[in-house]
């Protein structure tokens, strides 16, 4: 209405407990060469949980394809950016994408749902970080998620352009130790 003013309602969207106890907060660093200069020393040896990050983008029209449900390489940039930053979180250090690894699609994301993305460590080596992957379709009006992709990538730690050592993964908990299980187990699975 040109002119004028709307009094329009927005929806709220209802999130399901089980979903909002696992989101994470992130800020954004002032520098992100302040924010990821210098190793692990004094911060203490990440553990599986601090890097375990969720994140929702709401499919729309231009993510896409002939069929009006998300195009995988939309699902798959989404993947990509949590699992960076999941690894980022981890080593302390800039991380690049190395290797993606057994990236399944099981069921579309139509327009209009939220494609929950979920990301956390596993493992790790001298300077890359294991990262496994996951997107849900969410009903934005019920909460409601079901699995649509899975993998698993391997980032790289760098710093000034090569590669640079990242610590031990710590894992703490039980719940910790099921993630870094069922993450190993269908790595194994996913391998040529």
């Amino acid at each position: 209405m040109l002119g004028g003013s709307a009094n329009l309602k927005s929806p709220t969207l209802r999130i399901p407990p089980r979903q909002a106890e696992v989101d994470v907060k992130l800020s954004v660093p002032r520098s992100v060469t302040g924010f990821f200069a210098g190793t692990c020393e004094g911060r203490g040896m990440p553990t599986l949980a601090s890097t375990h990050l969720t994140n929702r983008n709401r499919v729309q029209p231009n993510h896409a394809n002939n069929y009006e449900t998300a195009h995988g390489g939309i699902v798959m940039k989404w993947l990509d950016e949590i699992g960076a930053m999941s690894a980022m979180r981890f080593a302390g250090e800039a991380c690049v994408t190395a290797r993606m690894d057994g990236l399944n699609f099981r069921r579309p994301i139509p327009v209009g749902d939220i494609a929950l993305t979920e990301a956390y460590v596993y493992g790790s080596g001298k300077t890359s970080v294991n990262v496994r992957v996951r997107a849900e379709r969410e009903n934005p009006t019920t909460g409601e998620a079901k699995l649509t992709t899975e993998g698993h990538f391997v980032f790289v730690a760098v710093r000034d352009g090569e590669p640079t050592q990242v610590p031990e993964l710590t894992v703490e908990t039980d719940a910790e130790r099921e993630l870094r299980d069922v993450a190993l187990e269908d790595a194994e699975d996913d391998a040529p």
